[in-house]
């Protein structure tokens, strides 16, 4: 017996044998559920700054009839999210593989990753001035930073920063020693002495 099913649900049937004495009559009912595609989406592809290494997870979208998710190294499953290890910087190629009682469906995605790196502070070369009374005094010094992420720049008293110079007033002829330290929003940090007679 052979009958079309183009919806999910209950099918029922009545079957009728007849011949010239009598007749004879079944009745079948036939449960029938017709599975969604198998399919599978991934997130777009990414690209992240990073202090450290670490694990990125992005969810997935995968239809009702999906029974099975791998994940090409170095990535792999949690749940319905693929999880990617970023241990260094460059490119990643991650692919899905979803499958069920229906076939199989892949989609790919890149994760491009930047670590960071520390600033650099340059004070300059140590100074000797020669002054007949004590006047504010003022060092030029550069703070770069290939990321851009400067947070904090400081220097130990009696200077203070301002813009890119340390400035203080001497009370007293001698040396000065000062240390500028700038610091990462990821919390490297780079110092830079000089000294002032």
């Amino acid at each position: 017996l052979c009958f079309n099913a183009d919806t999910s649900g209950l099918y029922t049937i009545r079957l009728t044998a007849l011949a010239q004495c009598n007749a004879d009559t079944c009745v079948i009912t036939q449960v029938v559920k017709i599975l969604d595609p198998v399919e599978v989406a991934c997130p777009g592809n990414k690209t992240v700054f990073l202090c450290a290494a670490d694990t990125l997870c992005y969810d997935l979208t995968l239809s009702s009839s999906v029974t099975q998710v791998a994940v090409s190294a170095p990535g792999y499953v949690s749940g319905n999210q693929v999880c990617v290890p970023v241990l260094q910087a460059g490119l990643q190629n991650i692919t899905v593989i979803a499958t069920g009682k229906c076939g199989a469906d892949t989609c790919s995605f890149t994760v491009t990753s930047t670590f960071n790196s520390a600033p650099i502070v340059t004070a300059g070369k140590d100074s000797t001035l020669t002054e007949c009374s004590f006047k504010p005094v003022c060092l030029p010094f550069t703070v770069t930073d290939v990321n851009g992420n400067i947070a904090l720049v400081t220097v130990n008293s009696p200077a203070t920063i301002v813009g890119n110079t340390i400035c203080f007033t001497p009370t007293a002829y001698g040396v000065s020693e000062f240390i500028i330290t700038a610091t990462d929003s990821c919390g490297y940090q780079d110092k830079d002495t000089v000294k002032v007679t």
